[in-house]
């Protein structure tokens, strides 16, 4: 197994922006959301599923998870299998050919001085 399949903890969990999350799902004119990036399902869609499991109209919600790493999408599904609400798909939210090329990669790498520097 490669480090991109490994399983990695929600980054938002018990912090400011995980309640608002929190907020913003159980008003009740959203119907609708979607998350992209929903990783193993730990960080912020643990937010939103907990907020819409609150609610009383639940079954007529839907949660949108986009997660492309296959071993993610598949814990995802996993932990949330018995919420109809959620709805994981195992895709990219962006085309193939909008992926950046490995020198916009590594020019960003150089021009900006960001998190992924210290992985």
């Amino acid at each position: 197994m490669s480090e991109y399949d490994q399983l990695i903890s929600g980054e938002i969990h018990d912090d400011g922006f995980f309640t608002i999350i929190i907020r913003i799902a159980a008003i009740g004119d959203v119907w609708n959301s979607l998350e992209i990036g929903s990783s193993s399902g730990t960080g912020s869609t643990q937010a939103f599923v907990e907020a819409i499991r609150s609610r009383p109209d639940k079954s007529a919600l839907s949660l949108f998870c986009i997660e492309l790493n296959k071993e993610r999408f598949i814990k995802l599904k996993e932990t949330y299998a018995a919420d109809l609400f959620v709805k994981a798909y195992n895709v990219s939210s962006i085309a193939s050919i909008e992926f950046p090329s490995l020198i916009e990669v590594i020019l960003f790498f150089i021009r900006h001085n960001s998190r992924i520097r210290s992985k």
